[in-house]
C-alpha cells in the first residue's frame, strides 16, 4: 500500500496556525485482502483533509468495501481541544462494541478519551495482542517517571521501550492471526530475518502545551543495518 503508484505512510503529521493533525494506519493481520483502492493515502489525506476528524472518519468508514482490512488512528488538536479517533472496517469486532447497532455493518468509529493512555498493534482496538495491552503499562510506567525528566531522556526511555524483543505470549489474539510464527511477533520490536521483515522506524512525537512539537525517528538504514535518529522541531507558529 505504501509503494504503490498513490504515495502514502504509515504515520504523518502535519501543523498549521490553527490545527495540528496526526494519523497512523496498521495493517490488520491476518485478513484476506478485499479492495482495490490503496491504503497508503489514508494517513496523508488525513493529515491535508480541511474537514473535522470525526467527519473526515465517517467518510472513510463509507468506503470500507473498496479498502483492505486497517486500523487508522487519527488525532486532532486545536488549542486546549483535543479529539481522538480509532477507525476500522474488520467486521468481527462490531459485536463488541456496546452501542453497535448494526453487526452486519463495519463501520466501527470509537472516539477515545485524550487523557488516557492506550496502545494500539495490527489487531482491531478491542481485540488487542498481548503485547500491546502489557506493553501500555509498561508505557503509562515510562510516563509517571518521567514526568520531572529532561526531554531527551524522556525519548531515550520511550525508544528504549520500542526497542523491546521480550516475548508476550502465549497470546490468543496473534495465534489466530499468525499460527505460524506467533513468537516472532508477538515482541514490541519485531525481528524475522529468515523472511526479511522487522521493525525499521521507531517515531516519538510529543506536542506540549504551547503547541510546540518534537519529532523524533530513529530509521534502520538498509545498507548497514545500523539506526540512525532525526530530530525534528516544529515550533507554534511554523507551517509545516
Amino acid at each position: 500500500d505504501i509503494a504503490s503508484k498513490i504515495p502514502g505512510t504509515w504515520l504523518g503529521i502535519s501543523k498549521n496556525e490553527n490545527c495540528i493533525r496526526i494519523g497512523n494506519l496498521l495493517n490488520v493481520t491476518g485478513e484476506q485482502p478485499r479492495g482495490v483502492r490503496s491504503r497508503g493515502s489514508l494517513v496523508l489525506d488525513f493529515i491535508k483533509t480541511s474537514e473535522g476528524i470525526e467527519d473526515h472518519n465517517q467518510k472513510l468508514l463509507k468506503d470500507f468495501k473498496e479498502i483492505n482490512n486497517f486500523t487508522f488512528l487519527s488525532i486532532e488538536i486545536q488549542g486546549r481541544e483535543i479529539k481522538i479517533f480509532d477507525a476500522c472496517n474488520v467486521t468481527e469486532d462490531i459485536q463488541k462494541i456496546p452501542d453497535g447497532k448494526n453487526p452486519q455493518n463495519p463501520q466501527i468509529l470509537l472516539k477515545l478519551a485524550f487523557s488516557a493512555i492506550f496502545g494500539v498493534s495490527n489487531s482491531p482496538f478491542n481485540s488487542p495482542y498481548l503485547k500491546v495491552t502489557t506493553g501500555t503499562q509498561q508505557f503509562r510506567k515510562i510516563i509517571e517517571s518521567h514526568l520531572a525528566c529532561n526531554k531527551e531522556n524522556f525519548v531515550n526511555s520511550l525508544m528504549n521501550f520500542l526497542k523491546s524483543s521480550t516475548k508476550h505470549r502465549p497470546c490468543a489474539e496473534l495465534s489466530k492471526r499468525r499460527p505460524l510464527d506467533e513468537e516472532i511477533f508477538s515482541s514490541i520490536h519485531v525481528d524475522y530475518a529468515s523472511a526479511q521483515y522487522g521493525s525499521r522506524n521507531r517515531s516519538v512525537i510529543l506536542v506540549d502545551h504551547d503547541d510546540n512539537v518534537d519529532y523524533v525517528e530513529e530509521r534502520m538504514i538498509r545498507e548497514n543495518d545500523k539506526w540512525e535518529r532525526k530530530w525534528l522541531k516544529m515550533g507554534n507558529k511554523l507551517k509545516a
